[in-house]
């Protein structure tokens, strides 16, 4: 496949991106890139284990609006201006994973193309 998911996870990370850790999950990245993107600060991401996949960020109440009308996630106040977006249908790995590859392409739909930072780099692997 050739979405914007699947080759956001063949970005090789240069530090972490998100505040709390030292590294991105693979099925995260292209999401976790995007809200960097719009302008929206990261917290902590997974990309589907335990409980589903979840990012937490902070931003402004009429931006998380938009992120929830492009559909595919939920999205659920933390805190003040903490935000949580999840997918935590009960759905096959399959399922989940063309669930994400639809919404980041829904993503680039709504916000354009991601553009990797200096932070995040292109695999030649």
């Amino acid at each position: 496949m050739n979405t914007p998911w699947d080759k956001a996870k063949k970005l090789k990370w240069v530090g972490g991106l998100d505040l709390n850790q030292a590294k991105v999950d693979p099925g995260a990245r292209y999401f976790v890139a995007m809200l960097h993107q719009l302008g929206f600060q990261t917290w902590f991401s997974c990309e589907g284990h335990p409980n589903g996949f979840y990012i937490v960020f902070t931003g402004p109440y009429r931006k998380a609006l938009r992120l929830a009308n492009a559909g595919y996630f939920s999205v659920e106040i933390e805190g003040a201006s903490r935000w949580s977006l999840r997918f935590n249908r009960k759905v096959t790995n399959r399922e989940r994973i063309s669930c994400l590859r639809w919404a980041s392409q829904s993503w680039e739909d709504n916000w354009g193309k991601l553009k990797p930072t200096k932070r995040q780099r292109r695999s030649h692997a």
